[in-house]
């Protein structure tokens, strides 16, 4: 698994740097919506550069833009099971971010309460070792 670290923000969910795999797919009009719906939209791939219980920070190969919808898979490291949730793009890096790829920063809007859990225990775990 990657190092992971704390960072301290004005966030309300403490985040932790963390690099795990993350398909998404971009829902931006009705046509992809129900493509999305169909699952006739293949996943993209990108990479988390940072984790909370809110979010994260995507690293992907183009460009997104600000209020784009994104459907978006994550496996936590030791976990088989992904997470789904519906997104949003909160912000955009305003340049090629690292390994000339694109960041946005995402906020989940639809998650199962399940989920949510998954992941705030998992963010919280690793601030525990941290300590």
């Amino acid at each position: 698994m990657e190092e992971a670290s704390l960072s301290f923000d004005k966030r309300k969910h403490p985040r932790i740097s963390l690099t795990i795999p993350v398909q998404f797919k971009v829902i931006s009009d009705t046509e992809e919506a129900m493509a999305v719906m169909a699952e006739r939209k293949t996943m993209e791939a990108g990479k988390s550069k940072n984790v909370s219980a809110e979010g994260l920070f995507l690293l992907c190969d183009r460009p997104l833009e600000k209020g784009d919808i994104l459907k978006i898979e994550v496996t936590l490291p030791h976990d088989h099971k992904p997470i789904r949730a519906f997104s949003e793009v909160v912000w955009i890096s305003e340049q090629s971010v690292a390994e000339n790829k694109y960041g946005a920063g995402i906020c989940f809007m639809a998650l199962r309460d399940e989920d949510a859990e998954r992941i705030g225990q998992f963010v919280a775990g690793l601030l525990k070792q941290k300590e």
